[in-house]
């Protein structure tokens, strides 16, 4: 286990906490920036609404005027009046190409067509003509008519009597409400544009767009399942599958028994383009902070929390872990061999023998010089993924992942023997010996304190044999703990430091 997991896990959380403030910072920027965009092509629709609106009541206007000028032209009402019909379609023809896209028709009162102008396609009735008219000065007479009998066409139309003085025929006067027309809006509105007329048995017909096809039939769709006006009064957005677009609805006044609207529409996405400019730079600027706060984080807390880290979890004296590092090592040990099962696990448990001597006879600080001895020698017997700790004064312990008992044994005849190594100190060869308490999980328990606990008891059992040894654990451990503790307080028992040095190996195999 590595002392600085604590320094680790404390980087990465504050690491996570920047990133979730500056995301959230992101993301309620982008939800604000799509409200405000919807806000605006909201009001811009409504603009586009009114914009239209007027743009037809103008055009209008000059329908209604351009038909009167027309009606009372002496020449024409001659050439009705005398049924000279080449002459009357030269005049219509003239008038057409002074108002381009226009197209003017006379019938008589049978509403028979007299003559036209090359706009009007052959065979054209206008239905106006049945009801009255789309007289001149009646509003926005957006009117259905009959194209051969096949289909529909919408017209914007105005229509007035030929009168010499008495009424001699119709003219008729107007512009196709067409994919051209929605195409010229477009370019006045900055808006994409829909005409639909529903006929009185409630079917939507398409008369001409500019919105893209999907979004076109989306548009048609919805207005299908709208119920009565309800659809009218509110925008709602279309889902295309390359772009998102915000709809509204525009009612058109129409005669012949039809309803005919206008779809408003604007590209969400090309409404969204400029904030998603400053999003994205935001974005890179959210990054940058985040690499110098990372950065900044990661360099505070190596100088301010790394030493207090180590000085938590570490043995001032030797380097080693301390007994809080070790117990956490232990316990995560223990889950991780849990977790695959059958891994075993060696815990050592070990003091010097002969110490109290040294550390009384030349003091502390010779003490603390063997101390350091022994844990250099213990780190130089062990692997590096192997945990050395010093527990408390001469006492150490050693965890050793994935060794059992036959894998150990070796070891610990290595360890025994590095310890009982003599050493130059303050001008003499000292040496000490140690003894050595083996617990092997699972075998010998599963918990830490209970594999401490037998560990400790093979140690002691260990030391009431005298000498450098080791020694497992064993089922009567348990029932000697009374016994030892009864041997030890004992006036005569040796103490830790009595024992002979210099001796080694198994206390099973009768070395005393």
């Amino acid at each position: 286990m590595n002392p600085r997991h604590t320094e680790r896990r404390i980087i990465y959380s504050l690491v996570v906490v920047l990133i979730a403030i500056q995301l959230a910072i992101y993301l309620v920027l982008r939800v604000n920036n799509e409200r405000i965009a919807r806000a605006s092509l909201g009001a811009a629709l409504q603009t586009g609404a009114h914009v239209t609106r007027s743009l037809l009541e103008t055009r209008q206007r000059q329908l209604d005027e351009s038909t009167r000028v027309l009606a009372g032209d002496f020449g024409l009402r001659e050439a009705i009046a005398t049924g000279d019909r080449p002459t009357v379609s030269s005049m219509l023809d003239n008038h057409e190409k002074r108002a381009q896209g226009l197209f003017i028709a006379v019938h008589d009162l049978g509403q028979r067509l007299l003559a036209k102008s090359t706009n009007l396609p052959v065979g054209q009735r206008l239905d106006a003509l049945a009801d009255g008219g789309a007289r001149a000065g009646q509003g926005l007479p957006i009117h259905m008519a009959a194209l051969d009998r096949a289909g529909e066409t919408l017209f914007h139309l105005s229509v007035a009597e030929v009168r010499a003085p008495q009424q001699l025929a119709w003219i008729s006067m107007g512009f196709a409400i067409d994919t051209a027309f929605a195409e010229e809006l477009s370019r006045l509105t900055d808006m994409q544009f829909l005409f639909l007329a529903r006929d009185q048995q409630g079917a939507w017909r398409l008369h001409g767009s500019t919105l893209p096809g999907p979004i076109t039939a989306a548009a048609i769709a919805s207005l299908r399942e709208a119920h009565g006006a309800d659809l009218l009064r509110e925008a709602w957005t279309v889902d295309g599958p390359d772009d998102s677009y915000l709809l509204s609805v525009l009612p058109l006044s129409a005669r012949g028994g039809a309803e005919v609207v206008a779809v408003m529409g604007r590209s969400l996405d090309q409404a969204m383009a400029p904030m998603r400019e400053v999003e994205r730079a935001l974005l890179l600027l959210l990054a940058a902070s985040l690499v110098v706060a990372g950065g900044a984080v990661y360099v505070v807390t190596r100088r301010l929390v790394a030493p207090i880290n180590e000085s938590a979890h570490r043995d001032t004296l030797t380097g080693l872990v301390n007994r809080r590092y070790f117990d956490a090592a232990l316990r995560l040990a223990l889950e991780e061999a849990a977790r695959r099962r059958g891994r075993p696990l060696a815990l050592l448990m070990l003091d010097l023998n002969k110490f109290k001597a040294i550390n009384d006879g030349l003091g502390h600080a010779a003490g603390d010089e063997v101390l350091q001895i022994v844990a250099r020698r213990l780190q130089q017997v062990v692997r590096a993924s192997d945990t050395v700790a010093r527990l408390g004064g001469d006492e150490f312990a050693v965890l050793l992942p994935g060794m059992g008992r036959a894998a150990v044994t070796p070891l610990l005849d290595k360890l025994v023997a590095a310890i009982c190594e003599p050493f130059p100190l303050e001008g003499r060869t000292m040496s000490v010996g140690t003894s050595v308490g083996v617990a092997i999980a699972p075998d010998d328990g599963t918990r830490p304190e209970a594999l401490m606990h037998r560990a400790d008891q093979a140690m002691y059992r260990a030391k009431t044999g005298g000498g450098a040894a080791y020694a497992f654990h064993e089922a009567g451990d348990s029932e000697l703990t009374e016994d030892l503790a009864a041997l030890l307080n004992r006036p005569d028992a040796p103490g830790p430091g009595d024992a002979a040095v210099g001796v080694r190996g198994p206390l099973a195999s009768g070395m005393s």
